[in-house]
């Protein structure tokens, strides 16, 4: 296997946007991109995919390895891609927002994740949660929240998972009990497994439901973190169940860092996506008030999932581009990886 060092990754992919590429030089056999990711989109939509392209092979990829082998959360870069109006795609321009369309974030995510996947996985989190906020709350809390979101001066965090619900997301325990003006929330958003590490190995173990007791307080669930940002956010988007059982007992509430009560896990290993970092985030008697409900009562899991619709194509734009990087470089190296005296570009069969 050929070993490329991480400063190199960088330089390979400035060159990313060149588009259909003339066949490899001398060999019987030329390699030409098949790939064109401009296809299909209007005059507009060109230029949205040019400037994140361009942003992409300028400020993500020369960083993308060195974020990762530091675990790196590339804010002050995250914060650029704002000024160009990727804080908040999709949301509303009275509040901050570019306004622009589903297909237009798509094709912004594809083009940005060429540089970096899980930066822009992360950012295509954020901008889930500005939506929600835009989409669902109030003209108070429009103007109260998403302004800050769109520059990125905060950042959003989306917690649904817990350790006894992840696909089946209506099951969710975290309660949110009111108190007069407030919400008193308690439980965690983490992953329903924790990990059992020996040298060289990490395996998961089921987790079992905890005993009250002094080092864990009822209703909170210690394990492997599953939220994206946490502990660096500053606006978590909550669902917690503030009625009975089932989709129905669920709303949406956002919870600001430094509410007391709000706690996280350690910042979890993870063979990857290390630029956006991972934690449970806990909550022990967190009083948030109820002017920071998202919705009516009961609305949460409709909020959660229309937040998800758009979000799994997110995510899946990230991949796609992805994809596009990992063929790009792919061409590129069998035009110079050479074999018996040719490319390998020219010995395909």
């Amino acid at each position: 296997m050929l070993w490329v060092p991480w400063w190199r990754v960088g330089a390979r992919l400035r060159g990313l946007r060149g588009g259909l590429q003339a066949p490899a030089e001398s060999g019987r056999r030329g390699v030409v991109s098949c790939i064109d990711p401009s296809t299909g989109l209007n005059e507009e939509q060109k230029e949205f995919q040019k400037v994140a392209f361009n942003f992409a092979a300028r400020e993500m990829a020369p960083n993308m390895a060195e974020w990762d082998q530091k675990e790196l959360f590339p804010v002050d870069v995250m914060r650029k891609a704002a000024q160009l109006g990727f804080g908040g795609i999709y949301v509303r321009t009275d509040v901050g927002g570019s306004g622009l369309s589903r297909l237009d974030t798509s094709v912004i995510f594809e083009a940005l994740a060429t540089g970096c996947t899980s930066t822009t996985a992360y950012i295509s989190i954020h901008n889930m949660c500005a939506w929600m906020i835009d989409t669902f709350g109030s003209e108070e809390q429009r103007h109260r929240f998403c302004p800050p979101l769109c520059t990125m001066e905060k950042f959003a965090s989306y917690c649904l998972t817990e350790p006894g619900s992840g696909s089946d997301a209506a099951s969710l325990l975290t309660s949110a009990k009111r108190q007069g003006d407030h919400y008193v929330l308690s439980g965690s958003k983490v992953q329903a497994c924790r990990p059992r590490s020996s040298p060289g190995r990490s395996e998961a173990v089921p987790l079992l439901p905890p005993q009250p007791g002094p080092q864990v307080r009822e209703g909170t669930f210690p394990g492997v973190a599953f939220i994206s940002g946490g502990g660096e956010a500053d606006i978590y988007v909550v669902m917690c169940r503030t009625g009975g059982p089932g989709p129905k007992g669920i709303s949406c509430i956002v919870v600001e860092k430094g509410t007391p009560g709000l706690s996280f896990g350690k910042k979890e290993r993870k063979v990857g996506w290390n630029s956006q970092p991972t934690r449970a985030v806990i909550f022990e008697d967190c009083a948030v008030p109820v002017a920071n409900r998202i919705g009516d009562e009961g609305q949460g899991f409709l909020i959660a999932m229309r937040g998800l619709n758009g979000g799994r194509i997110n995510v899946a734009s990230c991949s796609l581009g992805a994809a596009y990087a990992s063929v790009i470089l792919t061409r590129d190296h069998l035009k110079v990886r050479k074999q018996f005296g040719e490319p390998l570009a020219s010995n395909q069969s």
